[in-house]
């Protein structure tokens, strides 16, 4: 029988729930983060091979594994994101997962959670791991500079820095940095995105990545127009500017991004129902 519980939400039965996914999906994980590492430090080997014969130094070396990194974060976030309902990609583990005495929201929140500060944690376990190989690998490749590619990794990538540049009217070059204003945007659009995946894993079952891949490809498509055209449209007025522009996208990825999470939901309450059919069909 599926147990039910008050449709109250309860912090120690979502810490039970979570508890119970990763250790369904410890081995998965663990893959995972092994990957990650593996990716990371053959970027790494990589940039050092390239620049060996030319002289190595840090700096250089940090820059283009802060740029490597960062595809990799955000193409295995995506791959988090795409197995968000991965706990219904089987009838089986569906029952599993409905029999927990916990409330949708919490089993949904619980794979979330793991998608989200799981696959951080994951990823910064990696980070470190590439660091203690990028200090052992030093000497040998005899690189100037003693920076810190675990702490230039992460302030470059979650803060970024975005500078806008115009000429006042008195014909001066004015540069203005724009870094909460870009981490606004940069914060917003990286979560629609990865709302679409998890839209994706609640609409599929099979090829979630691919199919969510192109949704968000055509869904960016229609955005990217509609902000040209706004560009066009202002171009004889006072209100196009970088700033307005990050600020815009900003509010329509963030928009965009609450109606994919409550869409998702919906979906993902609605598949519960449909696991347990047995005339439903995988699609």
């Amino acid at each position: 029988m599926i147990t039910t519980t008050k449709d109250t939400f309860s912090f120690s039965r979502l810490l039970m729930v979570l508890r119970h996914d990763i250790e369904q999906d410890w081995k998965d994980l663990s893959f995972k983060t092994l990957a990650v590492l593996g990716l990371l430090a053959g970027g790494l080997l990589i940039g050092l091979f390239m620049g060996h014969p030319f002289g190595v130094y840090d700096m250089q070396v940090l820059n283009w594994f802060q740029s490597w990194f960062m595809f990799i974060f955000v193409v295995g976030s995506w791959v988090m994101a795409s197995e968000v309902l991965k706990s219904f990609s089987s009838k089986t583990r569906a029952v599993n997962a409905m029999m927990l005495p916990a409330t949708r929201s919490e089993k949904f929140l619980s794979r979330v959670v793991i998608a989200t500060v799981g696959y951080i944690i994951m990823v910064l376990v990696a980070l470190a791991a590439t660091e203690v190989i990028f200090l052992a690998l030093r000497p040998m490749f005899d690189i100037q500079g003693d920076s810190s590619m675990f702490v230039y990794v992460i302030h470059h990538t979650f803060v970024p820095e975005i500078h806008s540049k115009f000429v006042d009217d008195a014909g001066n070059l004015i540069d203005i940095e724009m870094t909460v204003v870009g981490a606004f945007c940069s914060i917003t659009t990286t979560s629609w995105i990865f709302s679409v995946f998890a839209l994706g894993s609640s609409l599929w079952r099979k090829h979630v990545f691919v199919k969510s891949l192109t949704m968000m490809f055509v869904i960016s498509s229609l955005i990217n127009f509609s902000i040209g055209w706004f560009i066009v449209a202002s171009m004889k007025e006072d209100i196009y500017n970088v700033p307005n522009m990050l600020i815009l996208m900003g509010i329509i990825t963030g928009v965009l991004t609450i109606a994919n999470w409550i869409v998702t939901y919906q979906l993902y309450k609605r598949r519960q129902i449909i696991s347990m059919c047995p005339i439903s069909k995988k699609r």
